[in-house]
């Protein structure tokens, strides 16, 4: 068994405070003693004769530091043998030291804080002072948060933010502290912690617009939002449709100042595709899956090359049937007159029905004929010459 020195130290604490330094000797016999020696960097000596744990404390009054003790363990025997060496660091403050911690946040790379709108966070205060020193002190804590303001003398406090944006809580710390070592009297030390929180809406849903359901060659033009705080940071990715997306992960993800972002991809081949969606604003981390079809374009000819040469002879047909249509009943409706010389008896006159004007050419053609074969047979006399309704006599 080798030795082996364990030091700590209660630290930080405030001047006029004591601090409490300890030693633990690893394979220390039971049976013998030890003579533990504690130095500060101020030759500041305390020796203690122990077994296996000694202690010292320290009460610095000067100014603020960073103190260093170091710890020298002897085999307490004639003459002093030197078992083991150590050493702890500590600070001592002009305020009380501790910190601001809140329940819930989530802190960024650049440990900003970070909470969700309507969330209840406990904000409390953690003094750093020794064990001693806590048990034998009172504390009273006054506290600015948002526009309200009290005093309380508990350590900590629930409260809800319901306004998004940056945030400033600050607590100011009264401590009532004995005087040491005697402890016959007390003094007052102060604190003051203050940290800035921002308080951030949630990504409830993802909006998107735009068309997925593409010609091949087309450009998938997609324009994303959310409802949530930023700046977010998002990411999205093409993958099969039988992949699934809930573990998947993005090598190249973009900060965007607010929750709206466009997306833009060509598909190669077309096919059915799965488009994964990733929006994180450090409260909320949301995913949207979408499928988008691409499919071949046609070979054939457009709908409208068939369809106009169509109507347009369908128009030139009809316009050339209604003209004829109309020429034909204007002909038909036309009554040509004619001139009806009448020398026969009124009551020959009387007894003609009347006739068409095609009816008058055929008989008086007929008449014709019938005249020039009487002139032909005649050998003397006279003879008449019929015209319908026209009688001529000759002469011989």
């Amino acid at each position: 068994c080798h030795y082996a020195l364990n030091i700590t130290n209660d630290g930080p604490a405030t001047l006029d405070v004591p601090v409490t330094v300890s030693a633990q000797l690893e394979c220390a016999d039971d049976k013998a003693e030890y003579l533990y020696e504690f130095e500060d960097n101020i030759h500041k000596t305390y020796r203690v004769l122990d077994h296996a744990e000694a202690s010292a404390s320290f009460i610095y009054t000067d100014h603020p530091a960073v103190r260093t003790v170091q710890v020298t363990a002897y085999l307490f025997s004639h003459p002093l043998f030197l078992v083991a060496t150590g050493k702890t660091s500590f600070r001592i403050e002009d305020y009380i030291p501790g910190t601001l911690n809140f329940t819930g946040i989530v802190q960024d790379r650049n440990e900003r804080k970070f909470l969700q709108t309507g969330s209840v966070t406990n904000i409390s205060v953690q003094i750093h002072y020794p064990r001693l020193v806590l048990q034998e002190s009172e504390f009273a804590y006054s506290w600015t948060i948002e526009e309200d303001h009290f005093t309380t003398d508990q350590s900590y406090k629930l409260h809800t933010f319901t306004e998004a944006g940056p945030h400033l809580i600050r607590v100011a710390v009264v401590g009532r502290v004995p005087f040491y070592p005697d402890k016959n009297g007390y003094r007052y030390k102060w604190g003051y912690f203050g940290d800035e929180i921002t308080i951030k809406d949630p990504i409830v849903h993802i909006n998107i617009s735009g068309n997925t359901y593409l010609e091949h060659g087309q450009l998938l033009d997609l324009d994303i939002s959310c409802n949530g705080s930023g700046p977010v940071d998002y990411c999205w990715k093409i993958l099969p449709p039988s992949k699934n997306s809930s573990n998947f992960s993005c090598t190249d993800v973009v900060t965007s100042t607010e929750c709206s972002f466009p997306i833009l991809y060509y598909f190669r081949d077309s096919g059915d595709y799965q488009l994964a969606i990733h929006v994180n604003n450090l409260i909320t981390s949301l995913e949207r899956e979408i499928e988008v079809h691409i499919y071949d374009v046609s070979l054939r000819p457009e709908l409208s090359t068939v369809i106009i040469p169509v109507v347009c002879s369908v128009l030139v047909v009809l316009i050339i049937a209604t003209a004829v249509v109309l020429h034909m009943r204007r002909h038909s409706n036309y009554d040509i007159e004619t001139a009806d010389f009448d020398f026969m008896q009124v009551d020959e006159s009387s007894a003609v029905i009347a006739e068409t004007s095609w009816e008058v050419m055929r008989r008086s053609l007929l008449h014709l004929i019938q005249l020039r074969c009487l002139c032909y047979s005649s050998e003397g006399g006279s003879a008449n010459v019929n015209y319908g309704t026209i009688l001529v006599g000759v002469e011989k």
